[in-house]
């Protein structure tokens, strides 16, 4: 029977949308093994000030909410010097990120996965299935101890207008002493998290839908708000937008529980 609504519910100054944990308050470590989905790239609109640049990215990943590793790939999508850019990425934090020799274009069907293969191997796939091209990387890493997976909009930096995303055909696979699951994000094999981006002062910025009832599929809206800044933490990733010569970042997730049952503490990256 799948849960009909998240076991856990947070805030965070960085990311919305949600994650997995085998349980929340204990997450098994090097459990999850896979994860997967699909989405749009959508079409930013220009920022509310339109002299100040804006930035956002889609991805998914393992590790990072409750561990001081990410394993993830996806899309920026950055509005910068007065007009959209776009480009795919991965990174395996605290490592710096490396952007993919991949042309996006808002409006492209995405498909990734990041898959735990052995021997401190990762495969990370990023398929663009409006355009027939894709990109695969093999990274040896000892350090990820894969203690979730995450369906994620990400603000890396003041946040960009993305609209809404939709994640789609979402799935994870973990290994538990029960045996080895592969379900939608509202699986009972583990517990769900959904995750609300809000700036310093709490106002909301991005905000996950509710899942669908096969648990697969849900957006992240983007919230108009004057004041869509992201708040830089400790652990900022290193310069993504530097990639394409601007200053954008992307940041560690850092959350504060609001209301989470049976949870005693949510770690975040340093």
């Amino acid at each position: 029977m799948s849960q009909s609504v998240p076991t856990g519910v947070s805030t965070s100054v960085n990311w919305s949308g949600y994650a997995v944990e085998t349980n929340l308050a204990n997450p098994q470590q090097y459990a999850f093994t896979d994860v997967q989905a699909s989405w749009i790239v959508p079409s930013l609109s220009p920022s509310a000030s339109s002299n100040q640049n804006a930035y956002s990215s889609t991805w998914i990943g393992l590790d990072g909410d409750s561990s001081k590793t990410v394993e993830q790939i996806g899309i920026e999508q950055d509005y910068v010097n007065g007009k959209a850019v776009y480009y795919a990425w991965y990174e395996m934090y605290p490592l710096s990120p490396v952007k993919l020799d991949l042309v996006i274009q808002a409006g492209d069907m995405i498909s990734p996965e990041v898959k735990y293969l052995a021997n401190n191997t990762y495969q990370l796939t990023l398929n663009d299935v409006t355009s027939g091209h894709s990109s695969t990387i093999q990274v040896e890493s000892s350090k990820p101890i894969r203690s979730s997976a995450e369906w994620i909009e990400e603000s890396t930096g003041r946040l960009a207008d993305f609209n809404t995303v939709t994640f789609t055909h979402a799935s994870a696979t973990a290994t538990e002493p029960t045996g080895t699951f592969t379900g939608a994000i509202n699986d009972p094999a583990w517990q769900t998290d959904q995750i609300t981006l809000v700036s310093h002062s709490g106002s909301v910025l991005a905000a996950p839908t509710p899942l669908s009832n096969h648990g697969s599929s849900f957006s992240i809206n983007y919230q108009a708000n004057s004041n869509n800044v992201a708040t830089l933490s400790n652990g900022a990733h290193a310069t993504m937008a530097a990639l394409v010569g601007d200053a954008g970042q992307h940041f560690s997730h850092e959350i504060k529980l609001v209301g989470v049952a049976d949870v005693h503490h949510h770690g975040h990256l340093v």
